[in-house]
């Protein structure tokens, strides 16, 4: 769907006036190629607004965070208690910059996503359960989608240092959560405890589009309560719930995009559009990028989008990193670029970071990387993308170095010197 037309300056107006201090909120677009972009300017402004929009060729989303901080345009996450020390002294976060200064925490409100795969009267009942237990919230919306958004202002103590401040904000929105796993919620389970308590988290604007054509739209706490959603938003339930089935199966609805450095390796590895909680399970056979038998050794998996992939990229990667030959997959939206040459930790993350792999962040915060190697299948074990090779980008670098024997026989591929244990482990991942 074309939405590049929906976005003016009177909508851009409706949208600033509905968000409470925007110039101090992380803002993020999501483009049909699923490309996602974050302001790096603040939005105080629909002319603002608006600008950074049009930064996008068809923006399929618009979300906002529900936290403000000082300087939100250089917030790309938590990263103050995520530094990895290796054995030689060597140090790094998984972003450079000032770390902590980038996420002073100013407020943020307690955020709740309920959404049901074909019933939205299923959502709104949750919705009223958690109404009457946490009392009227600071504002509730239609998603656009699937459900509704509950938001509640969150005290947020004076504390100088910005790492406990945060952690004091986690504590509360945690036991807000322990009080609302207690009401038996048919919509809200376990899997969504990472969300309710996620200071960082950004959420559909109000007014905003969705890829499906529904707007973010507020609605009456005392109609809500008393009224048929599908008469509030004067829509036909049987509509509703064909269209929901559609999403469900292709996993459109966004409204859970997390911080880009925190993603899950969910959010990192699906299908289609966003990190929906109800979607239809895809799997997918993968083995790790640690080479089995050594100790901090691994090979390169590069992953990039295929509007932003460039072939010159990886050549200069050889270059540099004296990387022996690319193995290139097509899987979905995405290029994979498997090097199999042995790097350690350190200098396989300096070569990512050059690519703008990514996968980058999973890579730094999990300390490895899977490499997928199959096609994608439906609970129904109907494919969904086929896994394709792509060609070889031969190198003139590298060739004599050691590589990944585990990987090279997976792939059936010979190098002069080739270590590690034969064995390999092959997984399955499910992205639910």
């Amino acid at each position: 769907m074309n939405t590049s037309n929906y976005y003016t300056l009177e909508v851009c107006k409706k949208i600033i006036d509905n968000v409470p201090n925007s110039k101090w909120r992380i803002w993020k677009t999501k483009d049909d190629d699923g490309i996602c972009r974050q302001n790096n300017f603040s939005i105080n402004s629909p002319k603002k607004l608006l600008r950074f929009i049009n930064q996008c060729n068809n923006p399929q989303a618009l979300y906002v965070s529900i936290s403000q901080f000082l300087k939100p345009e250089s917030n790309h996450g938590f990263f103050a208690n995520q530094k990895t020390i290796l054995k030689n002294g060597y140090y790094f976060y998984p972003r450079s910059g000032y770390i902590n200064a980038d996420c002073i925490l100013l407020d943020t409100f307690y955020f709740i996503d309920i959404d049901h795969p074909y019933d939205l009267r299923i959502a709104q009942e949750d919705g009223r359960k958690i109404i009457r237990e946490l009392g009227t919230p600071d504002f509730l919306r239609f998603s656009g989608t699937k459900g509704v958004h509950l938001g509640y202002n969150q005290e947020i103590k004076h504390i100088e240092d910005p790492i406990k401040r945060i952690e004091d904000c986690k504590k509360q929105k945690q036991a807000i959560t322990e009080r609302l796993m207690k009401l038996n919620l048919k919509c809200i389970d376990k899997t969504h405890i990472n969300i309710l308590n996620d200071v960082f988290r950004v959420i559909a604007a109000p007014y905003s589009i969705k890829q499906g054509g529904g707007v973010v739209i507020p609605l009456s706490v005392g109609d809500f309560m008393q009224k048929d959603i599908y008469a509030l938003l004067s829509l036909k339930p049987t509509r509703v719930r064909k269209r929901a089935a559609r999403e469900v199966l292709k996993g459109t609805d966004d409204s859970k995009v997390a911080s880009d450095e925190e993603q899950s390796s969910s959010q990192l590895y699906r299908h289609g559009g966003g990190a929906s909680l109800t979607p239809q399970p895809i799997f997918f056979r993968f083995v790790d990028n640690m080479v089995n038998g050594l100790r901090n050794n691994y090979i390169t998996v590069i992953k990039k989008h295929k509007k932003h992939f460039k072939l010159n990229r990886l050549k200069d990667l050889q270059k540099l990193y004296t990387l022996s030959d690319f193995h290139l997959y097509s899987f979905g939206d995405y290029i994979y670029a498997y090097n199999f040459k042995i790097n350690l930790f350190a200098r396989e993350s300096k070569i990512l970071r050059r690519a703008k792999s990514e996968n980058l962040s999973f890579f730094l915060t999990r300390g490895h990387a899977p490499l997928p190697i199959s096609e994608t299948k439906d609970g129904q074990n109907q494919t969904i993308d086929r896994m394709e090779y792509v060609g070889t980008l031969k190198s003139q670098y590298g060739l004599s170095h050691d590589h990944s024997l585990p990987h090279c026989r997976l792939f059936k591929l010979e190098y002069n010197q080739m270590v590690g244990k034969e064995d390999i482990m092959i997984g399955t991942m499910r992205v639910s």
